[in-house]
C-alpha cells in the first residue's frame, strides 16, 4: 500500500515538466485514497502543505514558471495567493519510492523512532495474528509480573515568541501569503509536536 509521499512522487513523475498543484493533489488524495490505496485517509490540507514544505527544503520538488489565478469556492472571487505549480526535481528522481515513503524521516533522521515501530508502522504486507490451521496452540505459564520503569515524562515545550515569527515567515515564503488564524494554530501545534517527540526521543 503506498503512502502518501508515494502518491505525490507518483503524480510528479507522470506530470513531468508541467508539474501539478498542491490543492490538486490534496483534493484528489482526500477524495480517491480507497481506490488509490493510500495507508493513511486523514490529514488536513495545512499538513498536506507541511509535506511539501518538507519536499521543497529535501530539494526533491521545485516550483516551475508556471502559475494562474486562484478562486474561491463557487470560482467568482479571485484570490490573491496565485495557484503555483511545482515538478519533481532531479534530486527527487534520483530517490526512488522507498525514500519517498516517509520523507520527513529523511529530513530528520533522529525522529525515525525504535526499530519496533518502524517495523509495524511501514506496511511489510505480513500476516499478523495465531494462524487458524496447523498445531494447536500449547498455553504457556504466566511470567512473573515485572515492575514497569516509571513513564518518562515529557517536558512541556513552548513556542517562544521568535519561533512563532519564524514559523510563520516560513509559511509565507512558501505560499506568498499572510496565514490565517486557523493555519496559525495548526502551524504552531504541529511544531510543538514535533519537539516533543524530538525530546522524548532524547529521553530514551
Amino acid at each position: 500500500m503506498p503512502t502518501t509521499g508515494q502518491f505525490i512522487r507518483q503524480r510528479l513523475v507522470e506530470a513531468g515538466s508541467d508539474g501539478v498543484v498542491i490543492a490538486d493533489l490534496h483534493k484528489e488524495r482526500k477524495a480517491n485514497w480507497r481506490e488509490l490505496g493510500l495507508t493513511y485517509k486523514t490529514g488536513t490540507y495545512q499538513s498536506f502543505c507541511r509535506l511539501f514544505f518538507f519536499l521543497e527544503q529535501l530539494k526533491w520538488v521545485e516550483r516551475t514558471d508556471k502559475t494562474e489565478a486562484s478562486h474561491a469556492k463557487g470560482g467568482v472571487t479571485e484570490l490573491l495567493a496565485p495557484r503555483i505549480y511545482y515538478k519533481i526535481s532531479d534530486e527527487g528522481l534520483s530517490h526512488d519510492e522507498t525514500d519517498w515513503m516517509d520523507p520527513l524521516s529523511a529530513k530528520y533522521p533522529e525522529l525515525t523512532g525504535s526499530a519496533r515501530a518502524t517495523k509495524y508502522r511501514l506496511p511489510t504486507g505480513r500476516p499478523r495474528g495465531r494462524p487458524r490451521v496447523g498445531r494447536p496452540v500449547v498455553k504457556r505459564l504466566a511470567k512473573p509480573r515485572v515492575k514497569k520503569p516509571p513513564k518518562v515524562k515529557i517536558p512541556k515545550v513552548v513556542l517562544t515568541e521568535e519561533d512563532k515569527k519564524g514559523l510563520i515567515d516560513e509559511f509565507i515564503e512558501l505560499f506568498n501569503r499572510e496565514p490565517t488564524r486557523v493555519e496559525i494554530y495548526e502551524l504552531f501545534l504541529e511544531e510543538v509536536k514535533l519537539r516533543q517527540r524530538k525530546a522524548k526521543e532524547e529521553l530514551e
